[in-house]
Formats: C-alpha cells, sequence, structure tokens
C-alpha cells in the first residue's frame, strides 16, 4: 500500500473499500460512519474516480471504462461461456461406447470355465474302450461274464452307455454348458462392476470442472479478501468478519487441492472440461432391451440344458461288448477269438421325467421373479433420473440468471452508468460461481442416477440411450429465431473481445458477421473469432466491395478470398451491384455478372466453408433463386423503409424464391426507436413468412439502442 498518496486518493481510496464493504455489511454502524466521513472529506472528482478512472465526465456520458481490480470478474464470464458445450456438441460423460478403464482384475468365473472346458474336451474324446487281460483257474468266473470254466485272455472291452462312451459325451456336454454359465455369471459380474466403476469414476471425471471453478471461486475471493483486509486495518471491519473471508478462502484453497490431486490421476481423455449436457435417459428404450434380454436369457436356456443332461445321465442302463483272444479256454480245449455282449437295465426307479419338469419350472420361475425385480428397480430409478433432470434444468435456469445479473452488473461497471456499484457486481460474480460449482455437481448426481439405471438393468452403458436436452431456447433470452449481429472491425476502438461477447450472449446471439478488411483495438478481429467459436458463437467473415461485380475484378475478388481461405468459418460477401453507376444503364447484365461471380467463388472455397450473400429486396425472382442454389445463407436487407407491411410484402415475393431455411432477415437497429419496436418487427416477419434466421446491423447501432 502507497502511504504517501495524497489526501484525496486515500479519501477515495477509503470511500471505495467502505463502499464495498457496506454493500456485505448495510447494517454496520462503523462502515457507515467511514462512508459518511469520506464523503465529506472527498471532492465529487475524487470520488467519481474511484468508481470510474475515466472521471465524472465519461461516468456522466456512459463512455466505456475499467474498474480496477475488476479484470478477472470481466474476463470470468468469457471464461464460464468457455465451460458451455460447444453449440451442437453432444459428447456424453460415458464415451461414446460407455467403456471406462477401471482396471477391474480378470474375472475368476473364466477361469473356472476355462477348467471346465477341458475337462469337458477330455471326456469327450475319451471313447470308453478298455483293455482287459485275465489269467483264470476253473470256477473263478470272469468280469466279462460268459463262463465259469476259467482260463487265460486278453481283449478289448467298450461300454456304449452307463459309465461309458454315451455318458462321456453327455458328462462332456453338461460341463460346456456350465463353463457356459460361469462365463454368463462372469459377463454379468464384469458389467456391473464397469459400470459401479463408471459410478465410482464420475467424481474424478467431473474434478477438472469442478478445479476450474473452484479456482475462479478462489482468485475472486481472493481479491475481495485483499478489500476486507484494507478495510479491517482502516477500522471499518471487525477481525471477525475478515476471519470469516480468510476461512472460506482456506476452504476453497483445499478444495482446489483436493480436486487436483483427482486430475493429476486422470489420463488425458478421462475428464469433463466443460459443463456437460442436461440428458434424459430412454427408460422405455431401456426396458425393451431389458425386456428383448431376459426373453432370450442365456442363463435360462442353459440351466435348463443342464438339467435336461443331468436326468439322462441319471439312467442305469448299461451296455457293454468286447472282443477278446481266448489263449487257454478249459470248456472249449483250446484258444480262438470270442465276440460278446452284456446289458443290464434296472427293473424299478423313480419318475425322473417328473422330477426334471419340476426343476426346470423352478428355474424359469426364479428368472421371472428376477426380471420382475430388475424392471421394477429400473421403474423405481425413473422417478428418482426424472426429478434429477429437472433439478439440472432448474440449476441452468438459475445458472442463466445468475449470469445475467453479474453481467448486467459487470457491464454498468464498463461503462461507468450511473447505477454502477462495486459491491453489487462483487456479490453478483461471487453467487454466479457458487452457482456454477452447484450445477455441476447437479449434472454429475445426473449422470450418477443414470448410471445406476443400467446398473440396475444389469445391461452395459449405452449413451445411445441418451437424449440431449435442447436448452437453446433459454439461450436466446426470450428472443424469437436464430439471430446474427454484424459487427465492424472498428468498433474494437471502443469495446474490447470481453464485452463485445458479453452483449452478443445478452441478446441470444448464436453467430456474428465480422468485417474482415482491417483489425484494430488492443485484442484484435483473430482474438475474438478465436473467442466466439470457443464460445459456441459462429462467425462468418464479410467482405464488401461493389467492383468485383465487374468481370474484370473476378479474379483480385478470387485472390482476396483466397487469402482468408486459411481461416475456418463462413464468408459473408456483401456485394450491391444496385449501388454502381452502371445499374441504371444495364442492371440485368450487373446481376448476371454477379451471379457469375457467386458461381466462382462457390467453386474456389473448400467444401469445409459456408457461402453467404447480402442483397436488397426487389430482384427478380430467378436471381434470388440462383442464389438460393449457391449459397448457404441469404441475408435480405429488409430495411430502410418504415412502412412495415410494404417491408413484408417485398420480401415475401423473395422469400418465395428461396428455400425458407436458408433467408435472413436483415435489420437495421437504427430503424427503431427501441428494442421492443425491433423485436415485434421481428415478430411480424415470423409470423407472415415463417422465417427463422434474423440478423442485426450493427453491434454499434444495436448497442445504442439497447440498455446493458
Amino acid at each position: 500500500m502507497n502511504l504517501s498518496r495524497p489526501k484525496a486518493d486515500l479519501c477515495a481510496s477509503a470511500l471505495a473499500v467502505a463502499v464495498v464493504i457496506g454493500g456485505f455489511f448495510p447494517g454496520d454502524v462503523v462502515g457507515q460512519r467511514v462512508v459518511d466521513r469520506a464523503h465529506r472529506a472527498s471532492t465529487a472528482d475524487s470520488i467519481a474516480s474511484a468508481i470510474s478512472p475515466t472521471g465524472p465526465s465519461a461516468a456522466a456520458e456512459g463512455e466505456a471504462g475499467t474498474v480496477p481490480g475488476f479484470a478477472l470478474e470481466l474476463d470470468l464470464l468469457d471464461t464460464l461461456g468457455d465451460l458451455e458445450p460447444a453449440h451442437g456438441d453432444e459428447w456424453k460423460v460415458f464415451g461414446e461406447t460407455g467403456e471406462y478403464r477401471c482396471g477391474a482384475p480378470a474375472s475368476p468365473e473364466e477361469a473356472r470355465a476355462a477348467a471346465l472346458r477341458a475337462e469337458s474336451r477330455a471326456l469327450r474324446s475319451n471313447p470308453a474302450v478298455d483293455f482287459e487281460a485275465s489269467a483264470r483257474t476253473s470256477g473263478t468266473g470272469g468280469d466279462l461274464g460268459l463262463n465259469d470254466e476259467g482260463g487265460t485272455y486278453a481283449g478289448l472291452s467298450w461300454n456304449l452307455l452307463s459309465d461309458g462312451w454315451r455318458e462321456n459325451r453327455l458328462r462332456g456336454a453338461l460341463l460346456e454348458a456350465r463353463a457356459q454359465m460361469a462365463e454368463e455369471d462372469g459377463a454379468r459380474a464384469m458389467a456391473e462392476i464397469q459400470i459401479r466403476c463408471v459410478i465410482r469414476e464420475l467424481e474424478g471425471r467431473f474434478a477438472p470442472l469442478r478445479l476450474r471453478l473452484a479456482r475462479l471461486e478462489r482468485e475472486t475471493l481472493t481479491e475481495l479478501a485483499d478489500l476486507k483486509r484494507e478495510a479491517y486495518f482502516r477500522g471499518v471491519i471487525r477481525l471477525d468478519e475478515l476471519l470469516e473471508t480468510d476461512r472460506e478462502l482456506e476452504r476453497l484453497t483445499r478444495r482446489a487441492g483436493y480436486l487436483a490431486a483427482i486430475v493429476d490421476g486422470l489420463a488425458a481423455d478421462a475428464s469433463v472440461e466443460r459443463f456437460p449436457p442436461v440428458v434424459r435417459l430412454d427408460f422405455d428404450g431401456l426396458l425393451e432391451r431389458l425386456a428383448a434380454r431376459d426373453a432370450a436369457d442365456a442363463m435360462t436356456v442353459l440351466e435348463t440344458r443342464a438339467l435336461e443332461l443331468e436326468d439322462r445321465l441319471e439312467g442305469r442302463t448299461r451296455l457293454r461288448v468286447f472282443a477278446r483272444y481266448e489263449l487257454e479256454n478249459r470248456t472249449n480245449g483250446g484258444e480262438g477269438v470270442s465276440l460278446g455282449m452284456r446289458v443290464q437295465v434296472p427293473l424299478f426307479g423313480a419318475d425322473a421325467q417328473a422330477g426334471q419338469d419340476a426343476a426346470i419350472e423352478g428355474v424359469r420361475r426364479r428368472n421371472v421373479l428376477e426380471s420382475a425385480t430388475r424392471r421394477a428397480e429400473v421403474i423405481a430409478m425413473r422417478r428418482d433420473v426424472e426429478e434429477q433432470v429437472s433439478a439440472a434444468i432448474r440449476e441452468h435456469y438459475r445458472y442463466l440468471a445468475a449470469r445475467e445479473g453479474a453481467r448486467r452488473a459487470l457491464s454498468a461497471l464498463s461503462v461507468g452508468a450511473a447505477e454502477a456499484s462495486v459491491p453489487v457486481a462483487t456479490s453478483r460474480v461471487q453467487v454466479l460461481l457458487a452457482v456454477s460449482q452447484e450445477r455441476a455437481q447437479t449434472l454429475q448426481l445426473l449422470y450418477e442416477r443414470i448410471g445406476r439405471a443400467f446398473a440396475g438393468a444389469q445391461l452395459p452403458m449405452d449413451p445411445s440411450l441418451l437424449e440431449v436436452i435442447d436448452l437453446d431456447e433459454a439461450e436466446r433470452r426470450g428472443r424469437l429465431g436464430r439471430r446474427t449481429l454484424y459487427l465492424r472491425s472498428d468498433a474494437f476502438e471502443d469495446a474490447d473481445v470481453a464485452s463485445v461477447l458479453a452483449f452478443a450472449r445478452a441478446k441470444g446471439i448464436e453467430s456474428l458477421a465480422v468485417s474482415a478488411e482491417r483489425t484494430s483495438g488492443d485484442i484484435g478481429l483473430d482474438a475474438l473469432v478465436a473467442r466466439a467459436r470457443a464460445q459456441g458463437i459462429a462467425v462468418e467473415r464479410v467482405l464488401s466491395a461493389n467492383e468485383w461485380v465487374d468481370p474484370q475484378n473476378h479474379d483480385r475478388a478470387l485472390e482476396r478470398i483466397g487469402a482468408l481461405e486459411s481461416v475456418a468459418g463462413g464468408l459473408q460477401l456483401d456485394i450491391e451491384p444496385d449501388a454502381l453507376r452502371e445499374h441504371e444503364d444495364d442492371p440485368s447484365g450487373l446481376r448476371a455478372s454477379y451471379l457469375a461471380l457467386i458461381d466462382r467463388v462457390r467453386a474456389a472455397l473448400s467444401a469445409d466453408r459456408t457461402l453467404s450473400v447480402s442483397v436488397p429486396l426487389g430482384w427478380p425472382e430467378a436471381t434470388y433463386r440462383s442464389l438460393g442454389e449457391q449459397a448457404e445463407r441469404v441475408y435480405l436487407m429488409a430495411y430502410g423503409d418504415m412502412d412495415i407491411e410494404n417491408r413484408l410484402e417485398r420480401a415475401r415475393r423473395a422469400v418465395a424464391s428461396l428455400p425458407t431455411e436458408r433467408v435472413v432477415i436483415a435489420l437495421r437497429a437504427s430503424d427503431f426507436d427501441d428494442e421492443w419496436e425491433m423485436e415485434r418487427t421481428v415478430q411480424a416477419f415470423h409470423a407472415a413468412l415463417g422465417v427463422e434466421g434474423f440478423a442485426v446491423h450493427d453491434y454499434r447501432q444495436y448497442r445504442s439502442l439497447s440498455v446493458p
């Protein structure tokens, strides 16, 4: 602090501090005494300087100015604008495939399935053929049981049914079914783990967004803390009030540190750095998929198959065939080859079919119950998700209201308006930052509840079931249609990028038509284009040169346009053949030359560049039709004539020759006494012609017509 400042400056500084503190503590008697003392000690000029450095005359005339210590807040609106989803951006928090890198270990069911499948292969490849050899004496009998005479033999036996080849095949099939059941169990378990992982990781994914908001809030509070610290040492506030701010600052610092640690551990592509869109889950589609999955439930099919195989294994019918070579047979008195078979059929047994049917019915009922439970859980989640969708929409509008409050307060400061108030601006910025954090938390909870709905259904995460809710209508701020604002490059001589973009957002502007003739101002045209696009505001470069209509100048026009080819975005040609002196002698020839130029420009532009043209009313219908085939947008200059009915009739003839979606009605702000009169004109054009696109010419005129 410079203690050698003149007394008037110190008084002005004391007034500024007192005004700030008075704004936060309006009932503070000490603060009121300091305000009174500062009023008595300060001159009118020093008081004005405390509010606007340009002095009292500038404040009275409403010229642009700056307020010391508020560069952060003025830029903050742009910073928050950068956090909005880009226009048409439908990226989802869950990613395109819903896959997260959760690092889950391999499923134990997979290992169990592999073991069962190996055993199944071994059984299926076993033909149940045995080698047998025996040396017998008379009366001992034998395994093959053909006689009891004794003797010596060697041979092969083949068990075909129970305990043999057929049983091996059945047991192999049963083990394969159980292996598939284990895999299905593992897949379901891993799907649930994956979904729970997504829910768990959402806090991490939202950390970058919340970290940016926490840092913005901390920086703003740091400035306020500095003001309060000065106020404390000047005796304006008490120590406990200063400590309260310091405690809040410490909390924000710890919060930012916690979030920064989370962000450091995130992969580059695993974070949310913007406010994600408000989305609605298609519960009907989710329930349909759940019903289709349950109708063809793989686990039910496998369990039924396993029960059938187990039932077939219950049969104890045995069939054994053999071939042996008798080395010694006392009955036959010599050697020889013997063939034979042995059959064993149980005569009594339980009704296996009835038991199998009962078991299969039990499986079916259990799976029906599980399906009903999943369905009930999803239906219950529907209410929770819809409530959170409503909460997210409310927070969106609450955020817009807070942003509007901050914008109006900061705009008043920037132009030195009579109602400008440093404490009000600071308070509204703090409210905006707090609401921004709450908006992020609400969106995070919405996506968590959507994840739990998928978990309840035991279905993989599928972002295709998410519908992005279009809240652009709110951004239009009560204004009809899509709006474009014309901006001349020399507007930067008395306005910075932040002010221009703040005004554009305040008026629901979706695109800027910016003069490309030159750049000026401290930041320049290129900076405006970059920052506007970052905030989802489209930009067209406007070129105006009526002399290009002359065929001899077409090459020069293409050369100038080619110089802008490296700049992405749209190109608008504001070329008026009617303004040339030659128009009276050969209007049709000039228009033909103009259309030839448009054809050449369209052919020269790359595929990612859009072409717009700005043309007057009253041209032949054939000319409009040709333009509608070449240009993505046709701006109809519907200004100058104060008779609205006459303008509507002339515009109707032009619109009838053009695709309505390509028409933009261009109005001039200076033609209207106030903004409401201009809005009524917009409504009249929309009602009569069904046009959605409107443009206002230009920034300076519109700003003078409007209020902050």
